[in-house]
């Protein structure tokens, strides 16, 4: 599993996590503001991806799809955008995929925390309605910090045919071996949050028991 943590940029030291982070071997790190100041979190992704130049860097422009995340980056960046992947809320099962010249990693949420429940039979089906729409799948549990069902994960991966699959939501240092073989990449914040932004001592035991898995 590729761990990414999840930095919220409007409560925290941005470089002070990017830096914890770094320490501890993640595969990249994905900048999210939920009080949706898009001048805000345009900033944060300037000042990492200038800090921290070759290193992975994602975001999310929460509530918003991909096409709409790409013109948010482009009024700040123009075309030549600084970010290696764009986290999108949601992918529109019910639309033709919107054309984009986006050449970066598209994570797609599906059956997602906030959105209309999806029943487990149904799963299959959407994950094969969305492997072509995103290039990483991304799914959660039922709420923010709460853990995602294997049964669901399972199901999920069955309409994927092998395409990657993200989990976004209630994975710990306590239930990361649980999701041995299920997931391929891993977003995490309330999992490795402390009193004042990343527990550092949460990061590294996570790092240290996927590895062990």
């Amino acid at each position: 599993m590729k761990i990414y943590p999840v930095i919220h940029v409007h409560e925290v030291d941005v470089h002070r996590e990017v830096d914890i982070a770094r320490q501890h071997d993640v595969a990249g790190v994905f900048l999210i503001d939920h009080d949706r100041d898009d001048a805000r979190l345009m900033a944060a992704v300037a000042a990492v991806t200038h800090a921290h130049p070759g290193f992975f860097v994602g975001v999310n422009v929460i509530r918003r799809p991909l096409a709409a995340a790409i013109g948010v980056l482009e009024s700040a960046f123009g075309d030549d955008l600084p970010v290696d992947a764009i986290w999108a809320d949601f992918i529109d099962l019910d639309a033709p995929p919107a054309p984009t010249h986006w050449r970066g990693m598209h994570f797609g949420g599906v059956a997602f925390k906030h959105q209309p429940p999806v029943p487990l039979g149904d799963l299959p089906s959407v994950g094969a309605a969305a492997r072509d729409r995103a290039d990483v799948v991304t799914t959660s549990g039922e709420g923010t910090g709460r853990a995602a069902d294997p049964v669901r994960l399972r199901a999920l991966r069955e309409g994927l045919a092998g395409r990657p699959l993200a989990l976004a939501s209630g994975v710990t240092p306590d239930n990361i071996v649980d999701y041995r073989g299920l997931v391929d990449h891993v977003l995490v914040a309330s999992g490795i949050a402390g009193a004042e932004g990343m527990d550092e001592h949460k990061l590294a035991t996570l790092m240290t028991k996927e590895g062990d898995s």
